[in-house]
């Protein structure tokens, strides 16, 4: 309820921003671009991060996606060469990292978890 109120987040980002991002991203998964598992997280976030945050988030996730793509390719190269890497088991990037580590570098979540580790320690 405290979420609802004045001065709190917007009710736009709680409810409606999921909403978009759930009829946007249910669409790549439908063709077949996006597992399931990673619109799940996305939608989830979705209210953390807030509409004033997308492109930070977005960005952020972009960048570690392609370091992730790039351990991804190495490590596939490294057993391609080895001669265990067969063709019927294509590499797959696990893009679920590459959410969670953009999520957790976008503004209001970084302040929140530097604000919980400073109460830790």
């Amino acid at each position: 309820m405290y979420a609802l109120s004045a001065g709190a987040t917007p009710i736009w980002n709680i409810l409606v921003l999921p909403v978009i991002a759930f009829v946007i991203l249910f669409g790549t998964y439908a063709i077949g671009m996006m597992g399931g598992g990673d619109v799940k997280l996305l939608v989830a976030l979705m209210p953390l991060i807030g509409f004033q945050y997308i492109s930070q988030f977005a960005l952020q996730t972009i960048f570690f996606g392609g370091l992730v793509a790039l351990a991804v390719l190495i490590h596939s190269k490294a057993h391609t060469a080895r001669g265990e890497n067969a063709d019927d088991n294509p590499p797959t990037v696990l893009y679920g990292v590459a959410i969670a580590a953009g999520a957790s570098t976008v503004g209001p979540i970084w302040s929140k978890f530097l604000v919980y580790l400073s109460m830790i320690f």
